[in-house]
């Protein structure tokens, strides 16, 4: 009978990270992280602009992969005290603001964040230390109390409509990361004036030049 128990709590939880739940945590922070910055933008420069990262909708995938990021820190350390969880979430949440600044200047000649002084930026000002501190808050936030919340919302989907959705808002948004990153690519071949020469370089130019992408990424600036 304590057999029978211990496997069904393994299947259970194991059963939590699947691509369903991961899709649907990945869904829900790219939205609120979006929301949660525009928000932070209103009350400290008074203005609104975009802080989207993609150019249809209002998703932010960083948002979204820091999330999982978190999650499976839950996975690994749920049970280890506050300031372990502290520890590792800074480090690791520092570590991949630095990684996904240097990728991104590396392939697109353009940089969306950079620390001054005032905020102890570090590695390059791909990152900074309250930055980090603040990555071992939300780690604990998360892994203590967020990932629970957003868990049980997931639960309440139905099964049927739940999958079905995640199946095509995947390839949705495969699509609309491609698109992204096509049109921020073309943006730096347009700096070294390699010229519109097959149809979807045309497209890019007609619909995503450099004044629509300044719109959509305000705080991008280049690089090289």
């Amino acid at each position: 009978m304590e057999n029978s128990k211990k496997n069904y709590s393994l299947v259970t939880s194991n059963s939590k990270c699947t691509y369903y739940n991961l899709f649907y945590i990945f869904l829900f922070s790219s939205v609120i992280g979006v929301i949660v910055e525009t928000i932070w933008c209103i009350l400290i420069t008074h203005t609104i602009s975009s802080r989207t990262g993609l150019v249809i909708g209002y998703f932010n995938p960083i948002y979204g992969i820091g999330a999982l990021l978190m999650t499976f820190i839950y996975m690994k350390f749920k049970d280890k005290n506050i300031f372990i969880i502290f520890i590792i979430c800074m480090i690791l949440g520092g570590g991949f603001e630095f990684l996904c600044s240097l990728i991104q200047e590396k392939i697109f000649g353009t940089v969306s964040w950079y620390y001054d002084a005032d905020s102890l930026g570090i590695l390059g000002k791909r990152t900074s230390i309250i930055y980090c501190i603040l990555w071992g808050i939300l780690g604990i936030i998360w892994i203590k109390k967020l990932y629970k919340i957003i868990e049980k919302y997931i639960e309440k989907i139905p099964k049927k409509i739940g999958k079905t959705f995640a199946f095509l808002f995947t390839i949705f948004l495969v699509f609309d990361i491609t698109l992204s990153s096509l049109a921020v690519y073309r943006q730096k071949e347009r700096r070294h004036n390699i010229p519109a020469d097959n149809k979807i370089r045309i497209f890019l130019d007609n619909n995503y030049n450099d004044e629509k992408l300044s719109n959509i990424y305000p705080n991008m600036t280049i690089k090289q």
